[in-house]
């Protein structure tokens, strides 16, 4: 089903906001719900998406991370770094060019008679999400035209959000790199992933100074830049997501109303 871009700003919003606030990743659960329930798109459907989308995700920041690292100078015991995230990038990429067929390289290399027990003890949405994954990724990886667009935009999110990270050092004073900056925006990036306090409090800025530290840019400004790239990360997409909350509320009522006679 074709979905209007428009429709997805709202359930996008409200999930970035509820994984903001919660520190967690459960936010890609009310985005499939509401989309769902607005578009009448199975939610094991859009659950596949959501899986597709941190693959993709993961793909350009490792790789992002990876060119960045190496043209960085880093301490002798993160000498190996750059050639892990290289490898760890490849990874990914065998496993998305593995679904290129309706059955990928891995189901068929593992010996799933033996998983079928296990298998059939998930709960039904979480197979039918498996399938529709499959189903989707395979039909997306396979129409080249969609993929390169999507590729392409994937990249440029990330590449701006690299920019941002970098604008900011300059902009209170941090002598840096762009290199640099995208190895601060990967590492801050994977560090809050990790389940934390709400707000990601604490978490991201431990991620950002670290970062900072570990290139030699731990200096009296980097607390300050911590501090900004803490609200830039949080706090518009906190309310954007909350006011598009409240406007949901605002439309189910409104139907509610609508439909007693």
């Amino acid at each position: 089903k074709s979905i209007p871009m428009g429709a997805l700003v709202g359930p996008l919003a409200i999930g970035f906001a509820i994984g903001n606030v919660t520190a967690t990743g459960i936010g890609a659960i009310p985005r499939s719900l509401l989309i769902t329930r607005n578009e009448g798109v199975p939610t094991s459907y859009v659950l596949g998406t959501v899986l597709l989308e941190f693959v993709l995700d993961a793909a350009v920041v490792v790789s992002v991370a990876a060119v960045a690292s190496f043209l960085v100078t880093l301490p002798p015991a993160l000498a190996l770094l750059p050639y892990f995230l290289t490898l760890f990038a490849l990874v990914i990429y065998l496993v998305i060019l593995a679904f290129r067929r309706r059955r990928s390289v891995l189901t068929q290399v593992l010996p799933l008679h033996l998983l079928a027990p296990l298998l059939a003890r998930l709960p039904d949405e979480v197979r039918q999400g498996w399938e529709g994954f499959q189903e989707g990724a395979s039909a997306f990886l396979n129409h080249r035209p969609t993929f390169l667009w999507v590729a392409f935009l994937t990249l440029w999110v990330w590449v701006v959000e690299l920019l941002l990270f970098w604008v900011l050092m300059l902009a209170v004073g941090i002598e840096a790199t762009w290199p640099q900056g995208g190895v601060v925006m990967a590492f801050t990036h994977v560090v809050i992933g990790i389940p934390s306090l709400p707000g990601f409090v604490g978490t991201l800025d431990a991620a950002a100074l670290t970062s900072l530290k570990i290139l030699g840019l731990d200096g009296a400004r980097a607390f300050s830049y911590t501090l900004i790239v803490h609200a830039y990360l949080i706090v518009p997409l906190t309310v954007a997501g909350g006011l598009m909350a409240w406007r949901e509320g605002i439309t189910m009522s409104w139907r509610q109303k609508a439909a007693v006679p």
